[in-house]
């Protein structure tokens, strides 16, 4: 049957171990700092099918007990047959599920779309983009602008309205960064200054859908 939930496409190493893949070719960054051996990515299309039965979705309840107010279940996800009001949390075995805030998924979708893996033969994109965000994630005009040009991007790729208007509001405080920057011809000149120019720049590419939006 059809996987239920959102498909992890990292690495297996790294979806096993419960960390976030950056997915980049041939090995992730997450194996080669750390000395482990990339799988890659050939089990992803594995990934879409589980092999379940009925069985591993059936409740079976005891008349017996359920009258007496103690329901017994039986599934795959327990250790063991015991009462609700009597169980361990302990022995549910349950793994934890980190669900990824809206403006990390934008970004991600940003970067993966932007930056080329091949950052050897290919310039003039935003290859530089994940090192400089990791380096000035403390400024908050650079912030506002990445923000406000992944969401944006994001916003038109699922078709949602609050992601555009989350957008909008980023984009008026990364213009106000901005105009405060151009009034110093010091930090006119900063990187930073020059990338959030840039990356508003991108509006560009989705500013009808925007408007019409």
């Amino acid at each position: 049957m059809s996987r239920r939930g959102k498909l992890s496409r990292g690495c297996k190493t790294c979806r096993t171990r419960k960390i976030r893949c950056d997915e980049t070719q041939p090995d992730c960054r997450q194996c080669s700092k750390a000395g482990w051996v990339c799988p890659q990515y050939g089990d992803i299309p594995g990934q879409l099918f589980q092999n379940r039965t009925v069985a591993d979705f059936t409740v079976d309840l005891s008349p017996k007990e359920a009258n007496a107010g103690n329901t017994v279940i039986s599934t795959t996800g327990f250790r063991g047959t015991c009462p609700l009001n009597t169980c361990d949390n302990t022995n549910l075995n349950v793994s934890p599920h980190i669900i990824q805030p809206v403006k990390d998924r934008a970004i991600d979708l940003f970067l993966a779309s932007h930056v080329p893996h091949d950052t050897v033969f290919i310039r003039g994109c935003f290859e530089y983009l994940p090192e400089f965000r990791r380096t000035n994630s403390h400024n908050a005009g650079f912030t506002a602008s990445l923000n406000a040009a992944a969401l944006a991007a994001y916003g038109i790729t699922v078709q949602s309205t609050s992601i555009l208007t989350q957008a909008r509001a980023y984009l008026g405080s990364a213009i106000r960064f901005i105009n405060t920057a151009l009034m110093s011809r010091s930090e006119a000149m900063k990187d930073s200054t020059v990338i959030s120019i840039m990356l508003l720049a991108t509006f560009e590419q989705g500013g009808q859908l925007l408007v019409e939006r």
